[in-house]
Order: structure tokens, then sequence, then C-alpha cells
């Protein structure tokens, strides 16, 4: 049971880093797409003060869609960088450009306005950037103001109209460019966080397999690994046969308790980097717990296994020095050979287990 709660807790520990490294690539995005807002903020003053002709009460409009605009930005990010939450950063930017284009709107000619199809970005940017419910939400509360807008001269409402028919050309034109470049940094946004958040998965995938194939301490298969890659090599008509080695470390025990487990795991490491440089790339070498190893070799049904055994016994010929100490490490091992000596991934390794033991106890 304490087992399972400490499996438990170290799930959850490591599902809270993943969500935090995946939030923290969401909040660097949303950074992101508040300055790009503010940029187009001025794009868009700079554009309508030098460039078009516009009366100074349009002029004044347009300004001060850019000022809310830059404003709700502004306190967007500055939310966002305080206190980190991304949500209500976002709402609060999504509510001051929905606020700046609905006054646009008002005042210049309300469901014919120009500006009115501005308003198709809001639920775009909230379904982005937030999650879908967000979009729905925000689409319901444009559609409520579309209809009310529409509906105005039928409720008697009076709709006011600042913009010259003049300039009702350069309104479209300016509501063309502001949409485009509004939907651009939306789905921008979307896709840069996406592909982040996508390498970021893919990195931590590639890192859960490889813990999942290897020892943590040697870098060897570990067991489940090394049973699964056994059993492919049984299941395959066109092996010829191979054999398995197993390796037990002998008087391991008092190396861990005359000098301490640290010097253990150093020794247990280094015998991991012999294995790995002695045996070749085709060959499998696996810690399968303890200080017990075992090695994967393919080879021909009349290939010498004695070569194999001398082959895996010169590991040990030379000491392994741990903080300046030789510790002189040796291993009993044992081997069998498919399918002379097993046809199951069992009976193979018992056969290899047996000859171990017995030359361990002729040592």
């Amino acid at each position: 049971m304490t087992k399972f709660v400490t499996m438990l807790n170290g799930s959850s520990a490591e599902q809270a880093r993943n969500f935090s490294s995946a939030e923290l690539i969401r909040r660097r995005y949303v950074s992101f797409f508040m300055l790009a807002s503010l940029f187009l903020c001025g794009v868009i003053l700079s554009i309508t003060h030098f460039l078009v002709p516009l009366e100074p009460v349009g002029q004044r409009l347009i300004r001060d869609f850019g000022i809310l605009l830059s404003l709700g930005a502004l306190l967007a990010y500055v939310v966002l960088w305080i206190s980190g939450k991304r949500v209500l950063a976002l709402n609060l930017f999504i509510i001051a450009l929905a606020l700046g284009i609905a006054r646009v709107t008002l005042l210049t000619g309300g469901i014919t306005a120009p500006s009115t199809i501005m308003l198709v970005v809001v639920p775009v940017l909230a379904s982005v950037s937030i999650d879908l419910l967000a979009g729905l939400l925000w689409l319901a509360i444009v559609t409520v103001f579309w209809t009310l807008v529409y509906l105005a001269p039928t409720l008697g409402i009076p709709v006011e109209n600042v913009m010259a028919s003049e300039n009702r050309e350069i309104g479209v034109f300016i509501s063309c460019i502001c949409t485009s470049l509004l939907a651009m940094f939306a789905t921008g946004y979307y896709e840069r966080s996406n592909a982040a958040l996508r390498r970021k998965l893919q990195s931590e995938h590639a890192l859960a397999v490889y813990h999942g194939q290897h020892d943590p301490l040697t870098g060897l298969m570990n067991r489940r690994f090394f049973v699964d890659t056994v059993k492919s090599f049984i299941a395959d008509p066109a092996m010829k046969g191979f054999c398995i080695l197993y390796l037990d470390l002998n008087a391991f025990k008092p190396i861990n308790d005359n000098y301490g487990h640290h010097v253990g795991d150093e020794v247990l490491m280094a015998i991991g980097r012999r294995l790995r440089e002695c045996f070749r790339g085709t060959d499998s070498c696996c810690r399968i717990g303890g200080d017990e190893f075992c090695v994967l070799v393919p080879m021909g049904q009349q290939a010498p296994i004695a070569d194999v055994v001398k082959r895996a016994s010169a590991i040990f010929s030379e000491p392994v020095v741990i903080e300046g100490r030789e510790l002189a490490i040796s291993a009993s091992i044992g081997s069998a050979v498919f399918p002379a000596d097993g046809k199951t991934y069992e009976e193979l390794l018992h056969s290899a287990d047996q000859q171990m033991y017995r030359v361990k106890k002729a040592k």
C-alpha cells in the first residue's frame, strides 16, 4: 500500500511538472500576443493620423479605439506578469477589444458600420487562446450585440453615424486590415504555442519511452524490455539462434556494507559501461535487478558459446576504481542457447540461471 501511494505521489508530481511547463509556454505566447497587439495599435494610429484623410471626429474615434485597445493589452500584460493568471489576462484584453469595436460600431452606423465585421475576431480569439467554451460564450455575447444593433431601428432606438459617406470606403478598408491582422495574430499565437507544446510533449514522450526501456542507474536495458526483446527473437522465424548470458556479481553485498551504497552504485554503473563497450551494437545488455545482468547475443546455432562467455568474463580482468580504491570485481556467468537449452524465455532464463549457480558453487 505504501509503495502504491509513493508511486501515486510521484505520478502526481510528474503531472504537475508537465502542467507547469505547458502553462509556462502558454503564458509566454500570451505575452507575445499582447506585445503584438500594442504594435498593431501603433500601426493603426499611425496610418489613420498620417495617411487617411479623416475628419477630426473620425480621427478621434480611431484614436480612442487604439488607446482603449492599448490600455487593455497593457492591463492584461500586467495581470499576467503579476498574478500569472493567463485566462484572466486574455479575457481582460478581449473585453477591451470588444468594447472598442462596439463603440466604433455604435457611432458609425450600427449594423452597417464597417467595423461590425471586426467582432468576428472576438470569439475566434477566445477559442484559440483560451478554450472552445470561452469562444462559445463570446460568440453568444457578440451575437446578442449584433441582434440588438440590427433591431435598433425597429425598436425606435436612434443609431448615430459620425462617419461621412465619402469616408465609408476608407472605414471598410481599415476594418478589413485590422480584422486580418487580429485574425493572423490569433492564429499565429495558436500555431506557435501549439507547436511549442507539441515539441515539449514529443520530448517528454521520448524521455518516458527511454525510461520505460532502460535501467535508470546503468542506462542498460531494463528487465521488461529485455524480456520483450527475447520473446520477439523467439517469435521471429528468420532468427537462426541466439544466446543469453546471465551474470551475477560475486561478493557484491560486502561492497555496499563496507563502503556504502553510493560506491555499490558506482560499481554497477562501471560494469554497465564495460558491458556496452565489450559487446556489439546488435547485442542487448540488461540489468535485470540488484547485481544481476543479462546479455542477449544473436548468433548461429553452431557459434562457439565459450567465446561469448570469455568475452563477458574479460570485463572483470581489471579492478574497478572508485574514490581512489581498487575493487576487484568478479562474476559468475551462466549461458543458454536458443533453441537447444529452451524454446521460451522462461526456459532459457532458468537454464542460464542454473548454470550460473553451478559456476558460483564451483567457485
